[in-house]
């Protein structure tokens, strides 16, 4: 009988301790055919953010950021005609050799192919050091998830400071987990 009362009120309080990150998270349109759920306090990018800090020759559809600027989501898309899904594989090994040549150091915590909302993904997770002579180094974790949409390859990537990623990365895979490509 005892046990029976514990677990009834483990039962009760329990999800409201252990609150899932969804709760946490709202539906946000990237583009006509693609969506996601982020954490509530994510607010687009400034423009001058994005040229700050994402210096790339294309321009992300996408980004987002919370509160302290220090956790970010993105979203780009890249048209490419070479490509099609039963491609996966090959861009899986492409990416892994791009994602190894940008950082000093990469420990991969995953690196597979799977499926998301009906949608083959390849999916990296990883935490990158950066090294420069005279400066500290700048560890950052990384979940990146990349696609084929028609002939465009969709890219999706969150990042945060290395120390936080224990606290960011149900947020950051529940994110992943939650986006939707249409057609």
């Amino acid at each position: 009988m005892k046990w029976i009362l514990l677990f009834s009120f483990l039962g009760t309080v329990l999800p409201w301790w252990t609150s899932p990150v969804q709760d946490n998270l709202t539906r946000v349109k990237l583009s006509d055919h693609i969506s996601v759920s982020l954490p509530k306090d994510f607010m687009p990018m400034s423009e001058a953010d994005i040229q700050r800090r994402h210096l790339s020759y294309r321009r992300p559809v996408a980004m987002y950021t919370e509160g302290s600027g220090q956790v970010d989501f993105g979203f780009n898309a890249s048209h490419n005609d070479n490509w099609s899904v039963k491609d996966l594989p090959i861009l899986q090994s492409f990416y892994e050799s791009t994602i190894r040549s940008m950082y000093t150091d990469v420990e991969f915590l995953r690196r597979d192919q799977t499926e998301i909302n009906g949608k083959p993904f390849v999916v990296f997770e990883f935490v990158s050091t950066v090294t420069e002579e005279g400066r500290a180094p700048i560890r950052k974790y990384t979940y990146i998830q990349y696609t084929i949409r028609k002939s465009y390859t969709l890219v999706f990537h969150f990042t945060c400071p290395a120390e936080q990623q224990t606290r960011w990365q149900p947020t950051a895979v529940a994110i992943m987990q939650s986006v939707k490509v249409e057609g």
